[in-house]
């Protein structure tokens, strides 16, 4: 997210970004979805954990499906690096 933060300062004027969105707001999220259990495997991998990870399978769906609309960063050239499991890497 840090990166994405530094192109919006270096690349776009307050001016410009009022015209964009009158509250100075831009999502920076992925675009992209993942399920808590794929991410959990991806960690436990990640850290070595050779426990077992519990699921409250009383709501097996979780929470509506929420993925941030990235369209405007993309617009104004900004090309992320979503490896994730490259970048939780990178963090561990």
């Amino acid at each position: 997210m840090a990166g994405r933060c530094v192109f919006l300062m270096e690349n776009i004027s307050a001016d410009a970004m009022k015209e964009l969105n009158s509250i100075y707001f831009v999502n920076l999220g992925t675009g992209i979805d993942i399920k808590i259990k794929d991410l959990s495997q991806i960690l436990k991998n990640i850290m070595g954990f050779d426990g077992n990870i519990k699921y409250y399978n009383l709501i097996p769906y979780g929470g509506k499906r929420k993925i941030l609309g990235i369209h405007v960063i993309r617009n104004l050239g900004f090309q992320a690096n979503n490896n994730l499991v490259e970048n939780l890497f990178k963090i561990y």
